[in-house]
């Protein structure tokens, strides 16, 4: 190897390191039993996967964060899958003994993240084996029942399946096709009909936009396009704020109403312009700019978050919450939901994370949040290397 590369590489893997670390213990010790996380994945496609990888080969920083990613991905490769016939998950508190079992086997969603990431980084054919197997597996046992929040666990199994659905064999492809064509045919039905636009409405437009992709559904991702602009015209307010926040009194479904809009807006934005300031026509503008009346945004909503992330602003969470499930939670004893509790500004980082792929100026926030020692990192996250792959790929 060359020798001055190695070194670069080696201080690549250092500066990354705290931040890496961060992701992984996000990913890999849930805070309690009953709760577990999923590293965020997006489709990418040939061009951008490529453009991804030409960034590994190239860059000591970018091959540090595959480098993180290969040595978390490959212990699982191989690994049985630990599919469910029924999820126990939403509307339990974290506590409650169905959601722990449950819990048990949907950390595997977690641990899909994670091989997804290696094989978009690398090819490697033996995360693509393990999977299809885990994805066979899974749908082969699941019982379809139109659960929005259960059922969006399932999305890095979708978004492994836009890319490796012709690698399977004829009987585990169709017990593929047949739970996302559910999945797809109702989630993009509720994205057409539902009038409550909450967090949860977010998830219907997700699962609908990444089955539509994967089984070339054109009229599931425009129920799913229509939705986020539904969305920004009815939940979110001009200064920022959103219905999810009135209704919950937190920050934290605030943001994960937001980052499915974010995705999709990125995923929708193929051949759309990314300046919010041309002369396109909605339409052909990212929907991450769209303005509803009164001028309310997916841009003003994360900028709402900003004083919060940085420290500027602080906020006492759960005080005035409408939702039942949050009273339990409080009762319960988690102190995550008490009443009072102060918002962390780590929580933001994810949210702005991805809205980095717009705001690239965000990106020494996100450093700041993840506890990156380099506040120059030029890649600190696997999502902003996703970013640069995607600009560049799309620029072309």
């Amino acid at each position: 190897m060359n020798t001055p590369l190695f070194c670069l590489i080696v201080a690549g893997l250092a500066l990354v390191a705290n931040a890496s670390a961060t992701e992984a213990a996000d990913a890999s010790k849930p805070s309690d039993p009953g709760e577990f996380s999923i590293p965020w994945v997006l489709p990418l496609n040939a061009d951008e996967r490529r453009q991804l990888q030409a960034l590994v080969d190239q860059d000591p920083q970018a091959a540090a964060i595959a480098e993180h990613t290969r040595r978390l991905a490959e212990p699982l490769l191989g690994t049985p899958a630990t599919p469910l016939e029924v999820i126990h998950y939403e509307g339990l508190v974290n506590t409650d003994p169905r959601r722990v079992e449950t819990v048990k086997s949907l950390r595997q969603m977690g641990d899909a993240g994670w091989v997804l990431r290696h094989w978009q980084a690398t090819e490697d054919p033996a995360a693509a084996d393990t999977l299809r197997d885990w994805i066979a597996a899974w749908a082969t046992t699941y019982r379809f029942t139109g659960n929005d929040v259960n059922e969006n666990k399932f999305v890095p199994l979708l978004v492994a399946y836009v890319d490796l659905r012709e690698g399977f064999n004829p009987e585990d492809q169709q017990a593929a096709d047949t739970l996302f064509r559910q999945l797809g045919e109702h989630h993009a039905r509720r994205a057409r009909e539902s009038q409550y636009l909450t967090n949860r409405f977010a998830k219907h437009l997700r699962i609908a936009a990444l089955a539509g992709l994967a089984l070339d559904e054109p009229g599931w991702l425009d129920a799913a396009r229509d939705g986020v602009s539904r969305f920004v015209r009815e939940s979110l307010r001009p200064d920022g704020s959103s219905f999810d926040l009135e209704h919950r009194d937190t920050l934290t479904y605030h943001g994960s109403a937001l980052k499915p809009m974010i995705e999709l807006s990125i995923l929708f934005d193929r051949d759309t312009d990314l300046d919010p300031d041309s002369d396109s026509d909605s339409g052909s503008q990212p929907l991450y700019f769209f303005e509803g009346p009164g001028g309310a945004s997916i841009a003003k909503s994360v900028e709402f978050v900003v004083p919060y992330a940085t420290g500027a602003k602080t906020r006492e969470e759960w005080k005035n919450s409408e939702v039942e499930l949050d009273r339990q939670r409080a009762e319960a004893g988690l102190e995550y939901f008490q009443p009072g509790k102060l918002y962390d500004p780590k929580q933001a980082a994810e949210l702005l994370e991805l809205a980095a792929y717009y705001r690239p100026d965000l990106v020494p926030l996100v450093v700041q949040l993840t506890d990156a020692p380099d506040k120059q990192t030029t890649y600190p996250t696997w999502l902003i290397l996703n970013h640069t792959a995607l600009r560049e790929a799309r620029a072309e």
